[in-house]
């Protein structure tokens, strides 16, 4: 299995049309797991994702932790595989017939189009509850599936093609309801079965083992993201360990590891790039990326452990920190 993109926090959604909302009700996610959710209003177009970093897919999982606060409103996509404007997509959502039913659908920019509806009533309002969506072969002979709490609720096999796109590259969510709130957390795409899935946000919690960073670990570990509130390097060579929440108790196999970083420089700075990584029994940060006078989240993705080279430990994460490093 390959994490082919993971997020649940503002920054992992750069390509929202407005400002990305959080909430810390502890009822509307999983404590221990996140450390707030996704709130997405009904007025707000949607919550869209940074782009998968491997590049767009014709068949995928998506796993997302939902709760809507008062019920549903009807003809109306929730979670889906998209593009960027203006958002084509395969979506589940909300079905015509009944605000209680999934359903299935594609989206062609303009037109909303139900493809199937579940025969149950699983929508239920003011619950938490876990779905994976299911897109096999995308195009004229593909296949959708929709899972509730790891259950089977709808299916649908045939054209599910849309004109003008190939693939997908991107995760969008939006509120279920056209007046209220929908909360998500726990987004997984990965390119086989989620359903047994979590996501863990590990968070700045305190100071690392080291750090020549102006600032301190409490500029960058808001849960709604301040770019006025920072920390920053004034040369090159620089580096900075942060000190990060770790998992819940229990047995885990750690498929993947993502370290994301909001960053820009300034236009008189005199280093240039961000070296991104974590500390484990020692650092191991990337080549880095060149940084923009704009605000970017720049990320790295970690199927294994970098400085061992071997799978990740579930008892490695006890004690992970955060690593960046200032060049050029």
């Amino acid at each position: 299995m390959s994490i082919l993109w993971c997020g649940g926090e503002d920054i992992d959604f750069p390509n929202s049309p407005t400002a990305v909302v959080q909430s810390t009700n502890a009822s509307y996610f999983r404590t221990g797991y996140a450390r707030s959710a996704l709130a997405v209003s009904g007025g707000t177009p949607r919550n869209v994702s940074s782009a998968f970093p491997g590049g767009a897919i014709t068949s995928g999982w998506i796993s997302v932790y939902h709760l809507q606060v008062l019920g549903f409103t009807a003809s109306r996509r929730m979670v889906g595989f998209c593009n960027l404007t203006p958002f084509k997509g395969i979506y589940w959502g909300i079905s015509a017939a009944s605000t209680t039913r999934a359903a299935l659908f594609t989206y062609d920019g303009s037109t909303l189009t139900q493809l199937v509806a579940e025969a149950g009533n699983s929508l239920v309002a003011a619950e938490l509850a876990k779905f994976d969506f299911q897109m096999i072969s995308y195009g004229g002979s593909g296949t959708l599936n929709l899972y509730r709490n790891g259950v089977l609720l709808v299916t649908y096999t045939g054209d599910i093609s849309i004109s003008g796109e190939a693939s997908f590259g991107y995760v969008s969510v939006e509120s279920g309801k056209s007046d209220t709130i929908g909360h998500y957390s726990e987004i997984i795409v990965a390119d086989a079965d989620t359903r047994l899935l979590s996501l863990v946000t590990m968070a700045p919690n305190g100071a690392g083992d080291a750090s020549t960073f102006e600032g301190a670990s409490t500029d960058i570990d808001e849960v709604n993201v301040s770019d006025a509130d920072n920390m920053y390097s004034d040369a090159t060579g620089e580096a900075c360990q942060i000190a990060l929440t770790t998992i819940p108790a229990g047995n885990f196999s750690v498929l993947h590891v993502r370290a994301a970083a909001r960053a820009a420089m300034a236009a008189t700075a005199t280093p240039h790039t961000l070296k991104l990584g974590v500390k484990s029994t020692s650092i191991d940060v990337d080549a880095g990326r060149h940084l923009t006078t704009a605000w970017v989240t720049y990320e790295r993705d970690m199927p294994v452990n970098p400085v061992t080279t071997n799978p990740w430990l579930d008892t490695e994460m006890a004690g992970l920190q955060l690593a960046m490093e200032s060049a050029a």
